[in-house]
């Protein structure tokens, strides 16, 4: 608009947008659909965790931080959610896996880029040759895909370590 004369400020587009009776807000996250079926299973789930002794029990799981993430705070009307659809990023990231009991995290690695299947399962196998989780434990982790490539599957498998896919 500066190339036809006009110049407006953030306070001027601020007024404005209040005219028109558009409002700025916090970005609103919606969750997943909560069904019967779904409270169900969570509960079966939580009876089945809550049979695991403390020290047997332990949480992998997997982050990616975005160095160069955009706000959360958007303009829309009144009355309606501000919602801001977003590309997937070029730059890289940061990931982090991490192996976690109850008491503390037991042990964590960080990638430049996405943890994927290759990674996941050199970071198990880390953790069984240093003996950080041992025959008879329990790993809960998140459902992704490539927990199921063949080589993370066939780890998963192993009689040793008993391995729960939250599917919640």
């Amino acid at each position: 608009m500066i190339e036809k004369g006009f110049n407006l400020s953030q306070s001027t587009i601020s007024r404005k947008l209040k005219g028109m009776n558009i409002a700025r807000k916090k970005l609103k996250l919606l969750p997943d659909i909560d069904s019967a079926e779904r409270r169900f299973v969570r509960q079966r789930y939580t009876i089945e965790i809550k049979e695991i002794p403390d020290e047997k029990l332990f949480f992998l799981d997997e982050t990616g931080f975005n160095l160069h993430t955009s706000g959360s705070y958007g303009y829309s009307p009144v009355h309606f959610p501000a919602i801001r659809k977003v590309s997937k990023s070029r730059r890289k990231n940061i990931s982090m896996i991490a192996l976690m009991s109850n008491k503390k995290i037991e042990r964590y690695r960080l990638e430049e880029g996405v943890i994927n299947a290759k990674a996941y399962l050199e970071f198990l196998k880390e953790l069984f040759v240093n003996e950080i989780i041992k025959e008879g434990d329990t790993v809960i982790c998140e459902n992704l895909a490539f927990h199921h490539a063949n080589e993370v599957s066939k780890y998963f498998l192993n009689p040793r370590l008993e391995t729960l896919l939250a599917n919640l």
